[in-house]
Formats: structure tokens, C-alpha cells, sequence
């Protein structure tokens, strides 16, 4: 078991003291190291530790914690037997008092860290109780969102076919509507077109007719006994009826459009 340190009384300060060469004792069973000593007792001279007063001579004694051996052979040289064992024996008391100080005072530490540990561990518990208790809640909720999410997808699936079956079922009817229509608007059509192309053409023929202002060479008068014709004076066209006037190209324009759609 490794020796126990005997520390610095002062709790703020609790410098180990076997690295100090110089300590300072007081008669009330206290040690402190030399800084706390000089200020400490300099301010008053009472103990820090129990507040027991220190004004006798011989209350506060400096001692070395690490003695020389010319100091072991002659602190002690010439004193009786029984004075070396009563020395002994308060030193020896001295030491178990501080020993059993250090043993307290690690017991206190070790008690509060238990108590902040157990405070800890608590609290942990009551954490992780709850974090426990919100997984559960959000994993339920999990399952019930993915319940109505797998519904609604089964609901967009049914609405999608019902939705196409009614799309085909349009284009048939669309497709029966509109063909018969179509046919029976080119059947219509077609006879309007060859109708039209046939008035046109007697109309330009009739019109160009009546455009010529000369009859032809074989149709003319000669002189009596010789061949050579007679002079003939053009007279001026006759104008066209209003019903063989040429057609204005706005109405032929049109006219020309039906018999394109016709065709």
C-alpha cells in the first residue's frame, strides 16, 4: 500500500507537503506549508484550520520534514529515554492525526462525487425514460403515416386507372363523332366544287365571246367579181349581260379555295 501524503491544511490550497523542505506546525495538531504560514500568520496569529489561538511561544515551530542526518543524530542527543519515547509518541500521534484527516477529507471528496454521480445517473434514467418514451411515440406515428400514405397511394393508383378508362372511352366516342362529320362534309363538298368549276367555265367561255369585236376572215363580204374583201369597220364591243361579267378574283379566289379543300 503506498504511503498517504500529508497535505497542506489550508482546503485552498492543499499542497502536498513531501516535496517542502521547510513546514510549519502548530500545537494544535495543524501543518501548513511555508507560503500559507507567512501570510496566513501574519495577518493574526491564529490557527486557519481551527481557529484555535496560537499566542503561547512554542505554538508555531518550524520544523524539517526532510532532516539531514547531523539533524537526526543531534535533535534528540541527551535527552532521556521516557522524554525520546514521549517525543515519539506525540509525533506518532500527530502523524495519525493528519493521516486520519487526509483519510476524512477523501472520504467527503468521495462522497459528494458518489452523491453528483447518483444525481447524474438519475437524471440520465429520467432521460433516457423520456427519450425512450418520444422514439416509441414517433415510430407510432411513423407507422401510422406510412398506413395512410400506402392508402392514399392506393387511392391515386384506383383514380389513375379510372382516369385512363374514361380517357380511352372519350377518344372512341371523339373518334366516332368526328369521322362521320368529316365524310359527309367532303361528300357535300365535292358536288358545290364541281358545280362552281362548271359556271365558271361557262361564264369565261360566254364572256370571251362576247369580248371578240371581229368577225373572222371567211365570214367577210367581197367586191363583186374579185376576191379581195371588202373594208369592214370594227364596231365597238357590245358590253356583257351582268350575268356573263367575269367573276370579280376575290369570289374566284374563294371558288378556287373550295375546290382545293374538294379535292
Amino acid at each position: 500500500m503506498a504511503e498517504a501524503d500529508i497535505h497542506c491544511n489550508i482546503i485552498q490550497c492543499r499542497k502536498p507537503l513531501s516535496i517542502e523542505t521547510q513546514t510549519c506546525v502548530t500545537s494544535c495538531s495543524h501543518i501548513f506549508c511555508l507560503d500559507c504560514s507567512n501570510r496566513k500568520f501574519t495577518e493574526a496569529l491564529v490557527c486557519p484550520a481551527c481557529n484555535t489561538s496560537l499566542t503561547e511561544s512554542g505554538d508555531i515551530i518550524m520544523t524539517q520534514l526532510n532532516p539531514s542526518e547531523q539533524y537526526k543524530s543531534s535533535v534528540l542527543a541527551g535527552l532521556k529515554p521516557e522524554v525520546i519515547l514521549d517525543i515519539s509518541g506525540r509525533a506518532i500521534a500527530f502523524y495519525e492525526y493528519q493521516i486520519s484527516q487526509e483519510l476524512c477529507f477523501q472520504s467527503m471528496l468521495q462522497s459528494n462525487i458518489e452523491d453528483k454521480y447518483n444525481s447524474l445517473r438519475e437524471q440520465y434514467n429520467m432521460m433516457n425514460r423520456d427519450f425512450n418514451n418520444i422514439l416509441k411515440a414517433l415510430v407510432k406515428e411513423k407507422e401510422m403515416e406510412k398506413r395512410k400514405y400506402q392508402q392514399l397511394y392506393n387511392q391515386l393508383e384506383e383514380k389513375t386507372k379510372q382516369f385512363q378508362k374514361l380517357q380511352n372511352m372519350y377518344e372512341k366516342l371523339k373518334r366516332k363523332t368526328i369521322q362521320p362529320n368529316m365524310q359527309q362534309q367532303q361528300n357535300n363538298l365535292i358536288p358545290t366544287a364541281s358545280s362552281v368549276i362548271s359556271s365558271a367555265t361557262r361564264m369565261g367561255a360566254a364572256y370571251g365571246a362576247q369580248r371578240t369585236g371581229y368577225t373572222s376572215h371567211s365570214n367577210r363580204p367581197t367586191i363583186a367579181g374579185t376576191n379581195a374583201p371588202t373594208t369592214f369597220t370594227p364596231t365597238a364591243p357590245l358590253a356583257a349581260p351582268a350575268s356573263a361579267r367575269r367573276p370579280s378574283p376575290s369570289i374566284c379566289n374563294k371558288k378556287c379555295q373550295w375546290i382545293r379543300t374538294a379535292k
